[in-house]
């Protein structure tokens, strides 16, 4: 009983330090000039892409939930502002992940023994 509270109640701190880096992390992208809804986008891919957990282990994890995220984080991010990078740049980093996932494909897995 002593573990479990002393898991949710570090628990409940990380998730504390999380929120505080979220709106760290927007107060430098606004302070930077630069649209701040992606950090929104980005919690909502996640709370759609990433496996949910058990309810029972939510109250366990360090990291608040994506979706909460996402909602708390809306109210603040703007549509307004540049872009983190040019088109280009981007085109350039989807390339170079195209080609490592392809060449990660051709390449055999390792990581089973032979016998």
């Amino acid at each position: 009983m002593g573990t479990a509270t002393g898991l949710m109640l570090r628990s409940a701190y990380s998730r504390d330090a999380e929120r505080e880096a979220d709106d760290a992390a927007l107060d430098i992208l606004q302070r930077a000039g630069i649209r701040t809804s992606g950090v929104v986008s980005v919690f909502k891919r996640f709370s759609t892409e990433l496996p949910e957990l058990p309810k029972s282990l939510k109250l366990f994890s360090s990291h608040p939930l994506s979706e909460d995220r996402a909602a708390r984080l809306s109210a603040e991010a703007t549509t307004s502002g540049r872009d983190a990078m040019s088109a280009e740049d981007w085109k350039s980093i989807q390339n170079m992940c195209g080609a490592a996932e392809k060449k990660k494909k051709q390449q055999p897995d390792l990581s089973v023994a032979v016998l």
